[in-house]
């Protein structure tokens, strides 16, 4: 299945080689960029989901690990987002 959800999300985190996505730091910045840019949202380590979602406008998707993005990003599993 085709989508466009890579090019209106950013990924943020750190892969562990068990599939794991790791937290990390410095994802508000990271948030403001994205909304500057014009992002649609990010998907993020559910550690790191409050942070980003202080950024109003953006949908902040956390993730446990790399079968959860990919699964979001195909369109088959729509996470209820973190707004603010």
């Amino acid at each position: 299945m085709e989508t466009d959800q890579l090019e209106n999300f950013v990924l943020i985190g750190e892969l562990a080689l068990t599939g794991a996505v790791r937290h990390v730091k410095g994802v508000l910045p990271i948030a403001l960029r994205a909304k500057a840019d014009g992002m649609t949202g990010l998907l993020v380590p559910v550690e790191n989901a409050a942070e980003a979602a202080v950024v109003a406008g953006l949908r902040v998707i956390p993730i446990q690990n790399l079968r959860e993005a990919t699964s979001f990003l195909e369109g088959g599993n729509q996470k209820s987002p973190r707004r603010r």
